[in-house]
């Protein structure tokens, strides 16, 4: 969940909420924990796994090349 700081800065929240008795009185229990930095690795292992992708097309290509001029050498 995007939330503001008090200082307008965005971050992300993980938020659970319990409801708890204390007394005779009911309450909701919220717990916000702070997920900013989960979600920037997130976004930098996507785009790492996308240049990977993007590498190993790449090698796959090359690899076809090399093993159809190979044939071609050898048919000669």
């Amino acid at each position: 969940m995007p939330l503001h700081r008090k200082d307008g800065r965005l971050f992300f929240a993980d938020v659970s909420s319990f409801p708890i008795t204390v007394g005779n009185r009911d309450y909701w229990l919220d717990i916000f924990k702070d997920v900013t930095e989960r979600m920037g690795a997130t976004s930098r292992q996507g785009r790492a796994l996308d240049e990977l992708r993007a590498h190993t097309q790449e090698l796959n290509d090359f690899v076809c090349l090399v093993s159809h001029d190979l044939k071609a050498v050898r048919a000669a």
